[in-house]
């Protein structure tokens, strides 16, 4: 299986951000979920919002410092993007 490529914008972001995939990876999405630096999660999002390769990640209440993305395919594969709030 082929890398999934993630897009996180904007990075910085404050309040809100937007996670874009292929629309194809998106429908083989089975979770996301938020971690800081020590890997502690922190935050986790519906993968059912995010058909059709794009949704909203809520940032509200997470203090500024670098996070990381993770997406969970059904095939298997994994794929994460760093996030920096502001």
């Amino acid at each position: 299986a082929s890398p999934v490529a993630l897009g996180i914008y904007p990075n910085p972001a404050a309040g809100a951000a937007t996670l874009t995939m292929d629309g194809r990876d998106a429908a083989r999405l089975t979770g996301i979920s938020m971690t800081d630096a020590t890997g502690r999660t922190l935050r986790r999002f519906d993968a059912k919002g995010f058909n059709g390769g794009t949704g909203s990640l809520n940032l509200a209440g997470l203090a500024a410092g670098v996070y990381f993305v993770h997406a969970l395919f059904a095939d298997g594969r994994t794929a994460a993007q760093k996030l920096v709030i502001q």
